[in-house]
């Protein structure tokens, strides 16, 4: 078995990004439903997956250094990425409008986590 050590691999083709234009970007984000453009235009900006995305929480966000913190992204790694400074503003208004909708929830006693069906029969006294 030797003989395998002086075998030399051959060259698999790698595929190169493919990046897309001004105009194509700015195309895409004027299809994009209002509701959904900050974080489509989060996730283009920071290079986050849209999994990643959805799993923000608000510590997760470093508005002084204007960085963005992935937990368990892709191999359940965490890594850091950048909130592009276009897009800071936009965040803190995200920020304080979920703040207001978390404050009026706690004033109604709707605070806590939603859980989906079973899940939350199953472990009820986690939600109080």
């Amino acid at each position: 078995m030797a003989y395998l050590y002086d075998v030399v691999r051959a060259k698999q083709n790698r595929r190169l990004p493919v990046a897309l234009t001004k105009r194509e970007v700015r195309k895409i984000f004027n299809h994009v439903p209002d509701d959904q453009k900050f974080m489509t235009m989060l996730i283009y900006g920071s290079g986050m997956r849209v999994s990643e995305c959805v799993r923000l929480r608000v510590k997760d966000i470093d508005l002084e250094q204007n960085i963005v913190i992935i937990r368990s992204g892709k191999g359940d790694q965490d890594r850091i990425t950048i909130l592009p400074e276009r897009l800071k503003d936009g965040m803190i208004r995200y920020i304080e409008r979920f703040r207001e909708i978390y404050t009026d929830d706690l004033k109604k006693n709707i605070a806590g986590v939603v859980m989906p069906g079973g899940l939350g029969r199953k472990y009820s006294d986690v939600r109080e």
